[in-house]
Parts: structure tokens; sequence; C-alpha cells
């Protein structure tokens, strides 16, 4: 670090940078002149001294310009070096006197008094001129009190030296701040930052086995599921003409696409109603909404109004029956005749708007009824069960696909794919034999699952079970392609694996702490020591136990390894392993606790 410096202070001080060499000091060229042969007497020596010595002080100049003596002055024969000096004792105080004169006055004055007007130094330099004159008349103070010793001890003659030497080191230093040099070995490796990487996760085959190939449903699938909707929806009962005929542009395309854009804005809350309204129906076929689950919809939204003359509930039943008429549309190959599908789902909204705005002259256009439908009627009045595909993807993001939570899962894998195999033949298809695969796990055996565990306990109802199911499933864009199908109506392990999450959410579960508390090793045994108390465990199930999949009282990963060990633990005791649990179950152990659970109950 370099600053400007009058050139009186760079004549008279030595500035070394912590960090770099200064140059070295160096004697008048005559102080090892030929006649000397090596070596000089004290009183040549006082007067190079004198003759040397700045005509200011040496604390104007940083230190004291003294040469230094020579080699073999310093490391010659040191019994002759004595002897000088001694001799020079001897003599008198003259040569005392020479040498006191060489040394700087008592004073001195500092080192910022010789600082040019002009010049505003920074606060490094003046402190580094501070502890100048500090140490300086520290050693000037030492170097008398050696000569002063001469007069008593002429022998002390090498203390004078060696303080005098001391006193020409002193230098003007300025402090900088340097890093040290760190030697890297060749074998030394640099440290790799630990990353978690979902692609090398437990649930990267959801990627390759859903519609989106994401492991979110992503807006692209979003929105080729509504072109295959909105396509069979307008080849259904000539919907297109219908839009045309309520909006005031007359029958075109311009109707048909801004009636559209307005689906495909609350798409999310279309496809999320639908299925919630499906899991009414109580039979296994969740899929579908019945005319019970439907007149619920209407009932809940406050769509129907008495007395009058275009939406009546009386209307609503009509148009359920309306849209389920006629012969089915060739891509439907799985309609229903009694029951709604998504595209019909649809076709009702479409023609619930007209009845209930365009004709009673709300408004003319029947896009801008379709948006007061959704945004007005629909969005506010149904229940946070409608919004779960819309915030699916938020709740996979900060839940599912968290390194703790693959932690969690991997752990158990083993045990999960076993009850996942066992349960997956355990039961029927839901419908036809087409839709049949052992290698799935479809709704009647999810429900088998949850029952026989015990998950259902009074406060999880087999509806929060069915929704479960339900938003566990990634979106298919065609319902009535086969493939498509399969994969809406069963679940994959991937599936199940988010099924098992969100039923955590839902179950009262202890703590580490309350499991600590109890002197229990883990959830499984926390729950056994509750069970045996039933007002104990109700008021605990009572208290705890949540209606919907928010964030529970601890971290989900928690919470999915509790329900773990309390599942296993339950088929294990069920199987009688004699008290031998080692907290994991195999295919057979599955299969053994599924003939139990089914003879008796």
């Amino acid at each position: 670090m370099q600053h400007p410096m009058p050139n009186r202070l760079r004549r008279q001080a030595f500035v070394e940078v912590r960090g770099e060499q200064s140059a070295p000091l160096r004697p008048p060229l005559d102080f090892f002149s030929s006649s000397d042969s090596g070596r000089r007497s004290p009183r040549s020596f006082v007067s190079s001294l004198d003759s040397d010595r700045p005509s200011t002080s040496p604390a104007t100049g940083g230190s004291t310009r003294v040469p230094k003596l020579p080699h073999t002055a310093r490391t010659g024969k040191r019994q002759g070096q004595r002897g000088s000096m001694e001799k020079t004792s001897s003599r008198g105080g003259s040569t005392r006197a020479a040498l006191s004169s060489s040394l700087p006055p008592f004073s001195a004055r500092p080192l910022r008094e010789d600082i040019p007007n002009w010049w505003n130094p920074p606060a490094e330099v003046l402190d580094a001129a501070d502890r100048f004159d500090v140490r300086h008349r520290s050693l000037s103070a030492r170097a008398r009190t050696s000569l002063a010793q001469l007069e008593r001890l002429p022998g002390q003659g090498r203390a004078f030296t060696h303080h005098t030497k001391d006193l020409r080191g002193v230098r003007f230093v300025l402090d900088k701040k340097t890093e040290a040099v760190r030697a890297i070995s060749a074998k030394e490796k640099k440290a790799v930052e630990h990353t978690w990487d979902l692609l090398q996760s437990i649930w990267l085959p959801r990627r390759r086995n859903c519609d989106s190939r994401d492991f979110y449903d992503s807006e692209e699938c979003l929105l080729k599921m509504l072109e295959t909707d909105w396509g069979m929806a307008m080849a259904s009962h000539k919907t297109d003409q219908f839009i045309g005929k309520n909006d005031e542009r007359g029958v075109g395309a311009a109707a048909v696409e801004d009636a559209k854009g307005v689906m495909l804005k609350h798409l999310r809350l279309v496809y999320g109603t639908f299925a919630a309204y499906a899991a009414l129906s109580g039979s296994a076929d969740v899929f579908r909404m019945t005319l019970n689950s439907f007149s619920q919809f209407v009932e809940d939204c406050g769509l129907a109004e008495k007395g009058s003359t275009t939406c009546d509930k009386r209307h609503f039943d009509q148009l359920f029956i309306l849209v389920n008429a006629g012969m089915p549309i060739p891509q439907d190959k799985f309609c229903h005749p009694r029951m709604l599908g998504r595209h019909k789902f649809m076709q009702c909204l479409i023609r619930s708007a007209a009845m209930r705005y365009v004709a009673t002259g709300r408004v003319s256009r029947l896009s801008d009824a379709l948006e007061e439908l959704l945004q007005t009627d629909i969005r506010p009045r149904v229940s946070s069960e409608c919004l779960l595909l819309e915030e699916a993807d938020a709740f996979r993001k900060r839940h599912l696909y968290t390194e703790q939570m693959n932690e969690v899962l991997c752990k158990h894998e083993p045990s999960l794919r076993a009850i996942y195999a066992a349960f997956g033949t355990a039961a029927g298809a839901i419908s036809t034999g087409e839709l049949r695969s052992p290698d799935l796990l479809d709704y009647s055996e999810w429900l088998q699952f949850v029952e026989s565990a015990a998950l259902l306990d009074g406060r999880v109802t087999p509806r929060q079970g069915a929704l479960c199911f339900l938003a566990s499933r990634m979106a298919v864009i065609n319902e009535s392609s086969h493939d498509s199908r399969m994969r809406m109506v069963n679940l994959t392990f991937e599936d199940f694996m988010e099924a098992i999450v969100r039923m955590s959410c839902l179950k009262a579960l202890p703590t580490v702490e309350e499991i600590d508390d109890e002197g229990c090793g883990n959830a499984a045994e926390f729950y056994a020591q509750l069970k045996a108390s039933q007002t104990r465990y109700e008021s605990f199930v009572n208290e705890y136990s949540q209606q919907g999949f928010n964030d529970p009282r601890q971290p989900m990963h928690i919470c999915t390894d509790h329900l773990c060990q309390i599942i296993i633990h339950e088929m294990e005791v069920k199987i009688a392993k004699s008290g031998n649990y080692k907290g994991e179950v195999s295919t057979a152990d599955v299969r053994r606790f599924i003939k139990i659970t089914s003879t008796f109950g």
C-alpha cells in the first residue's frame, strides 16, 4: 500500500510494507576502505556516525542512519573488539561524548511535525508514525543506558553495539494485510457440496409413467386435457351451436373460443370440483358424478333460484338428464348413461351459465355468463376439497419432493412395496375387466387397505380416504383412452406413496417429544400404549386429527415416518409374530394379514 510522501521523509525513512522486502541499509562507500583491513577503531566508528547522521533528528526520518559494522568487525576476534572498546573507555570522556553525540537527542520531535501542510495523510500513515516514534524513543533510551554503563563496566561494549544495531533497524512501517499462501497438495481434492436431485429420488418413475412426463401436472398437459374434453363437449348435443344461440354475436367461432378461454382460465377449479363431487357417489366408482352428487353441487353453490322460470331446481335435474340422454359420441368409450364424465360436466356448466345469466337477461354473451358462474357462484362457495387439484402441485413441491421425505420413503420402501403388491391383487376391478391390472392398485383395493390397517378411526372418514386416492393421481389427458383411464382409476406405486403422505396429514400422530415423554421407542409403541386406554385414545384422536391436507403440527416427513411405523406394527401384531417386531413386512406377511382381516373383520 503506497501513499504520497514528501521527499524529505523518503530520504530519512526506510518504508517497509509488510509482505515485501525493504532495501537493505547500505553504509558509505568509504566505510570499507582498504586501509582499514576490514576493521575500524571505535574512534573512526564514532566519526563515521557523526558524518553519516542526518542533519535533523531521526524521528523525522524514520530511523537513525547509522551504517552497520563490517561483517569481520562483528564476527571477528571478539577479544580484539573488547580490547578496542576498553582502550576507548580508558581515554576518558571524549570518546564517550562522541558516542553519545551519535545517538538521537532526548527531545527529538515527533515524526508528525515534519508532515508538510499541503499533505493530509491517511489515518494508517499517522498511526505508523506514532508507532515509529514510540519504538525509536525506547531503543534510544536503551542505547544511552548501555553507553552510561561503559563508565562502570568497560567490558560491556557489546551491549552498546547490540542496542545501536537495534536502533539502526527501526523503520517507518505501514501495515498491510496479506493472506498467507496456502500450499495445495497434489493429492488434495476439492470438497464437493452435497445437492439432492429429484431425478435420482424414489419419485423418478412417476415422470416416465404420467401423461405430463413431469413430476407435476404441467400447463401443457392441462391444455391438452381441455382440448380433448372440450372437443367431445362441442360434439355432443350440438353444444357449439348452443353457445352461439346464447351469444349476441350468434353462431360462430368467436363465441365458442371466448367460452373456451374462460374454461381454460378456471380449468383446475373445474376439474377439482368435478373430482370432489364425484367422490360423493358412495360407490366404488368415484370417477363419475351421479345425480345426487350433481344436485349437491347445485345446492352448495346456490345455482337454483326458487320460483325462477329458467333456473329452478327442477331445471337442473332436467339438465342432468338431458346431458346423459341420447347416443354417446364415438370418442367416449367409457360413457355411462346415468353419470357425468368430465366433458359432460363441462356441458352442464355451459348450459347452467346460460340458464342463470343469459336467459334472465343479465348478460348478452355466454362467455361473460360462464365467467360469472365460475368466479362468482362456484369458486367462493365450494369447499376446500374442490381446490385439491389447484393445490396439488404446490403440495407436492412443498411436502413430497424433498430430501427428508425421500429418506423416509426409501427407509420404508420394502414394506410399502410389499403392501402395494399384496393389496394390488386382493380385490376385483371397479368396472370392466379391461381396467384390471395386477401391477396397479385400484380404488376398492385402496379402501380395503385403509380399513384393514385401521386408518379410518372415526375422525378420518371413508370420504377423506377417497380424496387421498383422487388427489394423489397425476392428470390424464383423455379419460376415454384405455391406457390413460387405467392410470386414472388406479394408483401407481408413486401415487400410492403420495396417498400415504396425504393420509398422514389427516391422522392424529404423536410428535417426537410426546413419544419421548411416554418412554416409547417409536410412534408404533406410543400408539399401542395409547390404545390401551380407550378414553385417552379417543381424546387424542379428537384433538389432533385434521380435516384437510393442511400443514400438520410437525414436519410432514416425520408424520409420514410415524404413520408407516404404525401401519407396519399393526400388520405385525395381526399376523402374531410373537413380539418379534422388526418394523418391516414382506409380501407374504401382508397377504397373511389380508387373509386374517378379511376372515375376522
